[in-house]
This record gives structure tokens, C-alpha cells and sequence, in this order.
């Protein structure tokens, strides 16, 4: 299963994280959590797309200072060139801001 050069769990993070942060920028969260499970391995020369789905929001909530916060839950998904499911992902998020009404 392992046999030859894979990508390490840190760099699969770098590329969950790369794509969160193209749909909510870093000044916008406050907080959260993110679970990634590979589930095969890739290799160099595959190429995997990753792909997000908003899965729950919460209520809208403002802070003492009148700061808006939501949490919103997403599932992200790796795919390799051959329709393999390779990386599942999913991640809490804590929004602040203009961020939070999303």
C-alpha cells in the first residue's frame, strides 16, 4: 500500500488549509478546529482536487463589543485523477466579522 514516495500528512493539511483559506480569509477566523483522515495514500504525479461543502451554520451571535461571530462546519473531500476518494477532511470554523454573515 505504501510502497514508494507519499504525501505526508503535513502537506495534506497545507492543501486543506490552502483551499479553506481561498473561501474565508485569515483575518476572519476566530478560532476552530479541522480532523483530517487520509484515507489513500497519493503519490508524486497524481493530482488531487480538493473540494468543500458547507455542512452546518450556526445562529449568528454578537460579542459584548458588538463583534459578530458564527460557527459553520465543512467537509472536504480529495480526489485523485482516477475518482478516488484519497483524503476526507472536516472542519469547524469560528468567523468573525463581515466573515460571519457567510
Amino acid at each position: 500500500m505504501f510502497g514508494g514516495t507519499v504525501v505526508s500528512g503535513g502537506a495534506a493539511m497545507s492543501y486543506v488549509d490552502q483551499m479553506l483559506q481561498k473561501s474565508f480569509t485569515l483575518g476572519s477566523f476566530h478560532g476552530g478546529s479541522l480532523l483530517l483522515r487520509a484515507i489513500e495514500p497519493f503519490r508524486a504525479g497524481d493530482t488531487v482536487t480538493f473540494q468543500g461543502e458547507l455542512t452546518s451554520r450556526g445562529d449568528l451571535t454578537t460579542t459584548k463589543d458588538g463583534d459578530s461571530r458564527r460557527v459553520i462546519e465543512c467537509r472536504i473531500k480529495g480526489i485523485n485523477q482516477r475518482g478516488d476518494l484519497v483524503n476526507l477532511s472536516d472542519a469547524t470554523l469560528i468567523l468573525k466579522g463581515l466573515a460571519a454573515e457567510y
